[in-house]
């Protein structure tokens, strides 16, 4: 039976209180003793007319070991109130008779199951405050009768205290004889009805108990057994909260190890997706959400939206574009996701390749590049790149930059990879195209070549 040291109720709610019932006759001391309590569930209602399993212990000191252990089921009343006399019980272990009463304190240990078994979930210690006087004397040598204390005068009547807990039940008395039938009186008028009846005293506040909690400082605790508290991985400073580390650099950090985000696929809206990543100012350059994936020498590059639907591959400034190193690029091309199809034709090739001519090619370095490898703060390359200028390319394979973390790039052109792809194929086709004509020319020509051929050998035999 678990018991939490924060929250001793778990399932129902037992109000306790004792009777003890001793004989004053000195060699005739019962061995047992009365036990009342108030049996009521989780919602405060009483548990009636039920039978319940109870586990009584009598033990030496709070914590100390049982010296006396028996087991009872009884039935609770219409109020809820179950009653047994603790002695007579199926016995666990030690016995009633050998408890020395001189050696306490003691403490009446209960636990009880409401479904009358023997799965306890309810579980309740008190201190005897009173040592049964009758038990007592049974293990002492009783003294003489002192002389009774003159009657001291009468103290000021105090103030009324809140109202005490109900008082015990006392034993039922012996059934005295039956009277002679009297004679029937006349129906007198109903009485006034009574004084309320002095406020009983309060009770003494209990110690309080212990949660059983050690740990260190700024650490989470976590339940290492059933009712004990220590450190658990995570670290919160008050600012931030970290896990593996103790020195947290943002408001979540988590430091080596690996980490693992696993769900099913919520649907295709983003503001479903598990894992959100979202700017809280909506003003650019901050509304820009971003990742950054960095080395341990913090060079790396960040990825982030670049624009209202584009995504950016930036280095670590946040500013200038990073490398993107891929073994390959898809790009979807299936006619179902496509409308407005429009098939260029052979007639058309011949535009398409003037754009293409059109194209100006160069070799180039990025502002962002130097060729001195000493030189601080630019990426350092050996050799130009080698491309074409973005105004010299067909306005179909080129866009705008409206947005950008960068303000100074805002106005500048970027071109599609898969606009360029299909510009290369178009001008591939054209190419072959002419090819084709070019070799039926060639053909025809050749042909009229071989009928002159034979036109002047014709000649020249006559």
């Amino acid at each position: 039976m678990k018991k939490s040291g924060l929250n001793l109720f778990k399932s129902a709610v037992v109000l306790l209180f004792f009777a003890m019932q001793f004989s004053t006759v000195f060699a005739q001391v019962p061995q047992k003793m009365t036990y009342q309590g108030i049996v009521r569930n989780a919602s405060n209602v009483l548990i009636a007319n039920t039978a319940v399993g109870m586990r009584v212990s009598v033990l030496q000191g709070s914590g100390g070991n049982p010296v006396y252990v028996e087991t009872q089921t009884a039935t609770t009343n219409i109020n809820g109130l179950v009653t047994i006399e603790v002695g007579t019980g199926v016995v666990v272990s030690g016995t009633f008779a050998g408890i020395n009463w001189a050696n306490g304190p003691y403490y009446i240990k209960t636990e009880t199951d409401p479904a009358g078994g023997t799965t306890y979930s309810i579980s309740g210690v008190s201190e005897l405050l009173s040592v049964p006087y009758a038990l007592y004397a049974a293990n002492g040598t009783p003294g003489a009768t002192g002389a009774v204390g003159a009657t001291g005068a009468t103290g000021a009547t105090g103030t009324n205290g809140t109202n005490g807990l109900n008082g015990v039940t006392g034993a039922t008395g012996v059934v005295g004889a039956t009277g002679a039938i009297g004679a029937t009186g006349t129906v007198g008028t109903n009485g006034a009805t009574g004084a309320t009846g002095a406020t009983g005293v309060m009770g003494a506040t209990g110690a309080a108990g212990s949660a059983n909690i050690n740990g260190t400082t700024n650490y989470i605790v976590k339940f290492t057994a059933p009712t004990t508290g220590g450190n658990s991985q995570l670290f919160d400073n008050g600012t931030n909260v970290g896990l593996g580390t103790i020195t947290p650099a943002s408001k979540f950090n988590v430091y080596a190890g690996q980490t693992r985000l696993e769900y099913d696929y919520p649907g295709p809206q983003a503001s479903k997706q598990n894992l959100i990543i979202k700017s809280v100012t909506a003003t650019a350059p901050f509304n820009f959400s971003a990742i950054a994936l960095m080395h341990n020498t913090a060079m790396g590059s960040m990825v982030g939206v670049d624009g209202s639907y584009a995504l950016g591959i930036y280095d670590t400034t946040g500013l200038d574009y990073n490398d993107v190193v891929a073994f390959s690029f898809q790009v979807s091309s299936d006619s179902r996701v496509k409308k407005n199809i429009h098939t260029i034709e052979a007639n058309e090739y011949e535009s398409y390749l003037t754009k293409i001519r059109n194209i100006q090619s160069a070799t180039y370095f990025y502002k962002n590049e130097t060729t001195n490898e000493s030189e601080k703060g630019l990426r350092f390359r050996a050799i130009p790149h080698i491309g074409f200028i973005a105004q010299s390319l067909p306005k179909e394979a080129v866009t705008e930059i409206k947005e950008c973390r960068n303000p100074e790039k805002i106005g500048t052109l970027r071109y599609s990879l898969s606009e360029m792809i299909g510009l290369n194929t178009l001008g591939l086709k054209a190419i072959d195209y002419k090819q084709t004509q070019l070799e039926e020319t060639i053909k025809q020509q050749q042909q009229m070549i071989e009928v002159l051929q034979r036109k002047i050998e014709a000649l020249e035999k006559k």
